[in-house]
């Protein structure tokens, strides 16, 4: 199991990268390490994002309990909730219940890496 965490930022890379096209507008949504915390210790979705700054690939971060200080702090740019070209679920705060909406149009690739929408229609 601590492999599969382990390898989970490189597979959703992957699956960002088969998606991309330049110009696409990626937004990451939540940093932390788990639901409803600020904690981003360990986290796999800042790991995320250090892989696409990695390979050159822009994108945003927003996190409801990550203040943006600490998100630029982290070389990270911060946007606040937009329509995007693709939504990738980083962590599934209660707030992403509301927040998608703004986030999701209808050509949408949306990554969900916490399984938020597999029993939510989008």
């Amino acid at each position: 199991a601590l492999k599969e965490n382990e390898d989970m930022p490189m597979y959703t890379l992957n699956k960002i990268l088969k998606v991309y096209e330049k110009g696409a507008k990626i937004l990451v949504y939540g940093l932390s390490y788990k639901k409803n915390v600020k904690d981003l210790r360990e986290s796999p979705v800042v790991a995320l994002c250090n892989l696409l700054k990695d390979k050159n690939v822009p994108f945003c971060v927003y996190d409801p309990l990550v203040g943006i200080n600490k998100i630029e702090e982290l070389g990270y740019e911060y946007s606040d909730i937009k329509k995007v070209d693709i939504f990738v679920v980083g962590t599934d705060h209660d707030s992403l219940s509301e927040d998608y909406h703004g986030a999701i149009g209808e050509n949408t690739y949306v990554i969900d890496g916490r399984n938020y929408f597999k029993s939510k229609r989008a």
